[in-house]
């Protein structure tokens, strides 16, 4: 569904942003207030706080590549498995469906 797919990238691009929380924090306010869902939102909290590109370069200091790559690999599947749980959740809240 186009709205799942939504909530899905938005915690993912939100993982990409960087920048602490006093730049994002005001970004993902913008989005709820131009209309984002709740599970939109709480993805791209989600996503902003797992992924965290901007936090790589410290960690490829004290880790591998190798580590590094499986940590954004993990944090990337747990948004998107997250993100779909918290649409079905908010789905079922709200008394629709949320497949199709």
């Amino acid at each position: 569904s186009a709205r799942l797919r939504e909530v899905v990238v938005a915690g993912v691009v939100a993982g990409l942003l960087p920048g602490g929380p006093y730049a994002i924090y005001p970004i993902i306010r913008r989005v709820q207030e131009s209309g984002a869902n709740t599970p939109a939102v709480l993805t791209m909290l989600l996503g902003y706080g797992l992924i965290g590109v901007g936090r790589v370069p410290y960690g490829l200091v004290f880790f591998s590549p190798a580590v590094v790559g499986l940590r954004l690999l993990v944090a990337g599947a747990a948004t998107v498995g997250v993100g779909t749980a918290l649409f079905a959740i908010g789905g079922a809240l709200e008394g629709r469906s949320t497949v199709g």
